[in-house]
Order: C-alpha cells, then structure tokens, then sequence
C-alpha cells in the first residue's frame, strides 16, 4: 500500500521523507493496524503539501489551465493571425492578376519616397485601415518576408497551379470544349504564343 499524492508530489528532498509511503516497490505491506497508520500519514506537513499539489494540477489540468495548453492557445491565435495576414496577401496578388497591372516596381528597397511596385503600395495603403496588416508589415515585424520578391513569386505560382487545376477539371467535367490559340511576334523577335479553352 502506498500514498498516490505522495508518490506524485511528495518532496524527496526533505528530511522528513521516508519511503515506506512514497516508493511503489516498498510501500506499506503490513496491514496491522492499517486504518491508523493511514491516518498517522495523512497528518505531516509532506502529505498535506503533495495532497495540494495533487489537487491543484487536478483542476488546472480538468479546467484546462495548464501551463502547456495556455502556450498552446497563444500559439493556435498566432497562426490564424499569420493565416488572415497570408490570406489579405494572397487577395492583393489575385487583385493584382485580375487587373493584369505587374506586381512589382523598379526599385523595392523599403524607403518610403520610393514606389515600390504595386504589390507593396497596395499593401501599403491597406495597411492603413487594417490593423493586422499594419503590424505584419512593420518593418520589425517577423512577417515582413512575405513582401520579398521570392514570396511574391510563390504566391503568383501557387496561384498559377490552382488556376490551371481548376481549368482541367472544369475540361473533364465538360462534354465539350474549344481550343482557341493565337501568335504574335513582339518587337524583340520574341512569339508570344496564348492558348483559350473555352
């Protein structure tokens, strides 16, 4: 027989320890007198401090109040934070497609008196009115990498794919379809050749 608060939470270090309570292994296996011995444990300071412990982690972790599960919150809002910020990203490069205006400029460099391309000026001046985006594009912000050219290019291609997805499968769903295409030639010699599915 042995003390489970004990077992748990009792301090090992004390000079008061003993295991006959505590150590699974050894634990009281006499049972004469058992009830009184019982009674005898439960009145030291040890017990009464574990028994605290082991009713406090209870109800923090029934009432889910944890140490653990608060970081765990604060991470689940930090990433649906990121989520809304990529997803206002992702609405300004499909803004910016539909348009057929270029997402970025001659220079982007981070200077205020600079046009930095559409994508950035548009961020900018909705940055403005939305907070979120304010604070991600602050340039101390950890998220201020989204504006990179690089991601600005993986936005246009996973954009690209969705598109491209979505066109095949309307093409398999659809009985019929045309094919219209077309050539020209630039003034750099270069065929800008353009397929239309229709």
């Amino acid at each position: 027989m042995f003390c489970h608060h004990c077992w748990l939470f009792s301090d090992r270090t004390s000079s008061s320890y003993s295991p006959n309570w505590t150590e699974v292994d050894i634990g009281v296996n006499n049972f004469k007198n058992g009830l009184e011995k019982i009674v005898k444990h439960e009145q030291p300071v040890m017990h009464l401090n574990a028994t605290s412990c082991f009713m406090t982690t209870k109800y923090r972790i029934t009432k889910d109040e944890t140490v653990i599960s608060q970081l765990t919150s604060e991470e689940k809002k930090r990433v649906e934070r990121n989520r809304d910020n990529l997803k206002r990203h992702i609405d300004v490069v499909l803004y910016l497609g539909r348009q057929g205006l270029a997402l970025r400029g001659h220079k982007e460099c981070g200077r205020r008196d600079v046009n930095e391309g559409n994508f950035i000026e548009l961020l900018k001046l909705l940055a403005k009115y939305d907070g979120l985006l304010n604070d991600h594009s602050n340039p101390q912000s950890e998220n201020r990498f989204y504006l990179n050219s690089k991601i600005q290019n993986h936005f246009i291609e996973s954009i690209s794919k969705e598109i491209t997805d979505t066109i095949a499968n309307e093409m398999k769903r659809a009985k019929f379809f045309a094919i219209i295409a077309d050539s020209a030639i630039d003034h750099t010699k270069v065929d800008e050749f353009s397929i239309c599915l229709r």
